[in-house]
């Protein structure tokens, strides 16, 4: 005869540790993210909205264009004008807003948070 013995208050236990970590996924999806903008992107306000584990951000582009510095102080408020014109120098870049550098950053950060909380223990 063949007799299995299943303990099963012990499997219970790990699925409820398991279920309350993917619950508390909604908070640390949001300190995962905050924490990429400051150390990954360098900001020094990161901005998140949202919540639970839909987050998201706004990245605006910076210019890539080099800022001339202006040796002479009365030109400035001429060329402040002649931008706010509209004859400014409209050149973009071809650069995405986002550097894909940064994006895999972000994937290996939150792969690395569900795996920490969907591990079975």
């Amino acid at each position: 005869m063949l007799e299995i013995k299943v303990d099963a208050d012990a499997m219970l236990k790990q699925f409820d540790e398991l279920t309350k970590n993917i619950a508390d996924l909604q908070t640390e999806t949001t300190k995962t993210f905050v924490d990429w903008q400051t150390e990954d992107m360098h900001r020094h306000f990161p901005k998140v909205d949202g919540s639970g584990l839909s987050v998201s951000t706004t990245i605006y582009p910076r210019s890539q264009l080099p800022r001339k510095k202006n040796l002479r102080g009365g030109n400035a408020i001429r060329r402040r004008a002649i931008i706010a014109a509209g004859r400014g120098n409209a050149a973009g870049t071809p650069k995405p807003i986002l550097r894909p550098e940064l994006f895999e950053k972000l994937k290996d950060r939150m792969i690395e948070m569900v795996k920490e909380a969907c591990t079975w223990r």
